[in-house]
């Protein structure tokens, strides 16, 4: 992430500067289109898509309690 510019974020395809909504992670699994809200922060968002990329890299192992993720590291 070194030299991005965090404040953007992609809507439509397009790189646009948002501080403020709700922001959501969308990817495709098994052939379905999946979305998730993430929050209302860049700051969410950038932390949400952290976890969820290191989650299909294999990296961190995905555990939902009481319909909350939690991550532990593998």
């Amino acid at each position: 992430m070194e030299g991005q510019n965090r404040s953007l974020v992609i809507i439509d395809g397009k790189a646009r500067r948002s501080t403020s909504g709700t922001f959501y992670l969308d990817w495709r699994e098994n052939g379905q289109r999946r979305t998730r809200s993430v929050g209302t922060s860049p700051r969410e968002a950038l932390d949400a898509w952290q976890l969820q990329s290191g989650i299909f890299a294999g990296e961190i192992s995905e555990r939902r309690i009481m319909g909350v993720i939690t991550a532990v590291f593998a």
